[in-house]
């Protein structure tokens, strides 16, 4: 037997309405941030503490989007409301920072879905674009860059980069910045000059005076073409590597860098894929940033995650379809 009802459906992306239909055809009182996302998932944050910048795999939700990613959104819902998140696409990832209250959810599937919000600030514990540095600048308000006549904010093709050349050890700690468990990630060029080209990032430092140097290099090595984790013990030379993996490494390609490190593990990601892993072994600092060595490379789109050992095994729910009666 059929019955009427009479139903709160939501209109748009604020408020409720009243509405009258048939049971078979509507059943449920389920609020949807905007009807025009046809498909959204439950977040399961796995108990990570507020404001954590979480990281997890989107795929489920990016295969449905109608607009390259664009159209994938995330949702806290509170009691005062819903609201969207800043967030930040990484391949098939979603990085954003968690609220300190609601439920959680990853909306997708608008075709007609403008550009999200994406502040770099607002999702990550450190980030640095360049684009408010002056064409020139070396960067000393934000790095202990060294030797600081050697590194220079450059224009390219009208975005700000960060570039160093010379001959000798570049280390670039970020100034104020100290973390023993961190994710620390640039995108890196190797330009036209330079000897060597040994660069990329830095992590577990306790000291980055460039002739006593103590820590960990996640490096692209350019003139024999592999990839590196090194540690550096009282500026020894060359420093002991502790994990290598042989790839091509091509001068004026961006390579996106990733080096990751929690309780006893160090990590290099280059483009998404994990190069190198291996065990803390003597350094044990809290200072990271960048690194280069008898060098001509760029920098861009610096982000710092702070993360907890165990990091939270934050994933997506199940597929929920917008409710016929939205």
């Amino acid at each position: 037997m059929r019955r009427s009802i009479t139903m709160l459906a939501l209109v748009g992306a604020c408020g409720f309405s009243v509405r009258t239909g048939d049971l078979d055809a509507c059943t449920t009182t389920r609020p949807w941030w905007d009807a025009r996302w046809a498909h959204r998932f439950a977040i399961d944050t796995a108990g990570a503490p507020a404001s954590y910048p979480a990281r997890f795999d989107a795929s489920a939700a990016l295969a449905l989007s109608a607009v390259g990613g664009d159209d994938v959104r995330v949702i806290v819902d509170t009691a005062s409301g819903a609201r969207e998140l800043d967030r930040v696409l990484d391949g098939s990832f979603v990085e954003t920072r968690l609220p300190t209250a609601g439920t959680l959810w990853l909306y997708t599937t608008n075709p007609a879905a403008g550009l999200p919000p994406s502040d770099p600030e607002a999702v990550y514990t450190w980030s640095e674009s360049f684009e408010t540095l002056a064409l020139g600048d070396n960067g000393a308000a934000r790095f202990d860059a060294q030797p600081t006549t050697d590194w220079r904010v450059v224009d390219d093709g009208g975005n700000r980069i960060y570039r160093v050349t010379g001959a000798g050890r570049h280390p670039a700690p970020i100034a104020g910045l100290a973390l023993a468990n961190a994710e620390v990630r640039a995108r890196l060029r190797v330009g036209p000059g330079g000897g060597q080209n040994h660069n990329g990032l830095l992590a577990r430092a306790s000291n980055t005076v460039p002739t006593t140097l103590d820590g960990y290099v996640g490096q692209m090595l350019e003139d024999v073409n592999y990839v590196r984790i090194a540690e550096y013990i009282d500026g020894i030379s060359p420093p002991v590597e502790r994990a290598r993996f042989d790839r091509a490494v091509d001068r004026t390609t961006w390579y996106a860098m990733r080096m990751w490190v929690a309780g006893g593990v160090i990590e290099l990601h280059i483009d998404g894929v994990l190069a190198a892993r291996t065990p803390l072994a003597t350094s044990n600092g809290s200072l990271l940033g960048l690194f280069a060595h008898d060098t001509d490379v760029d920098y861009d789109d610096v982000r710092v995650r702070a993360i907890v050992d165990p990091e939270p095994a934050i994933a997506l729910g199940a597929l929920e379809d917008v409710p016929p009666c939205e």
